[in-house]
């Protein structure tokens, strides 16, 4: 059984009433609505929520935190309808994405999955939607998963498409990464966790022909110095989306961090996760077997 998935790691992270994660459901499922197209869906079941309540809830009262001042929700104005009047529309950014997971799966998720595709027409190669929805998943998987293991909270935290990029760009290796878990099952799928993202990460270095500048050794195995550049470097920017999936992925905005998230519990830290002989293996076998599955032809060596 997977302890460390979104859907059970998130209402930690993330602590929000199930009215605020209504909304924030409604939104991963149907795309940027508006008002009235929220209450729509809000008021279906018992304890509906009607338009002056969602209202409340996105934009916060001495009661509610409110979804839009703290980053899982930004509103856009789309012209004027009625009345002379500005319409305005609303959209999960990426700390919304994330969090909606606790009630709606990514595979539901229309923006989510719009990115990916789009990043996979730009590139001309339908192979890589999943591997790009399959990376993020498990970046975003990894981001939660130390703040998780900490006991640290993200629900007041703002600037958050910054403040992940920043969190996996400073993860210079696997032994970068300082958590300790006593539980050796959950250690053992954290380290899966890791893994994976250095898989993922390593395939995106070799798509960007390492042009990810200082980012370029982050989690990455690739060595240059035996390593053949990508061939068509006019995709460059599209493949970095993948690795730059927080700056872009539900907000079009940018905004310079300021705040990392409240610490309610402190636990040891270990320093390092291993990567053992048989791991290195395994690894390079990884990256071999999604090179293949999206069709990248060029010759690599691996730092270990």
């Amino acid at each position: 059984m997977k302890h460390l998935t979104l859907q059970k790691m998130c209402p930690n992270v993330f602590v929000l009433s199930s009215d605020e994660l209504r909304i924030l459901k409604y939104l991963a499922i149907h795309g940027p609505l508006n008002l009235n197209q929220i209450a729509k869906h809000t008021t279906k079941y018992a304890m509906s929520l009607d338009r002056w309540a969602v209202k409340k809830r996105l934009e916060g009262t001495s009661r509610f935190i409110g979804l839009i001042p703290n980053d899982y929700v930004i509103e856009e104005n789309t012209g004027k309808h009625r009345y002379n009047k500005q319409e305005k529309r609303y959209w999960l950014t990426v700390k919304g994405i994330i969090a909606s997971t606790a009630v709606v799966s990514l595979e539901k998720n229309s923006l989510f999955n719009h990115y990916t595709w789009s990043i996979s027409k730009k590139v001309k190669n339908d192979k890589i939607e999943k591997f790009a929805f399959n990376a993020i998943q498990e970046f975003m998987r990894l981001i939660v998963a130390w703040h998780y293991l900490q006991g640290i909270e993200l629900t007041k935290q703002k600037s958050s498409n910054f403040y992940y990029l920043e969190i996996l760009e400073h993860m210079k290796s696997v032994n970068g990464i300082d958590v300790t878990i006593e539980n050796k099952e959950i250690d053992k799928e954290f380290i899966q966790i890791v893994r994976n993202c250095i898989v993922n990460y390593s395939i995106i270095d070799l798509l960007t022909s390492g042009e990810l500048g200082v980012w370029s050794y982050t989690l990455s195995i690739i060595d240059w110095t035996g390593t053949e550049k990508n061939k068509n470097q006019s995709t460059y920017h599209s493949y970095s989306d993948i690795w730059e999936w927080s700056l872009h992925l539900g907000n079009p905005y940018h905004h310079a961090p300021n705040q990392i998230g409240t610490i309610e519990k402190k636990k040891n830290i270990r320093t390092d996760v291993a990567i053992d002989e048989t791991y290195s293996k395994n690894i390079k076998k990884n990256v071999d077997s999604i090179l293949k599955d999206i069709k990248y032809d060029g010759k690599w060596k691996s730092k270990i």
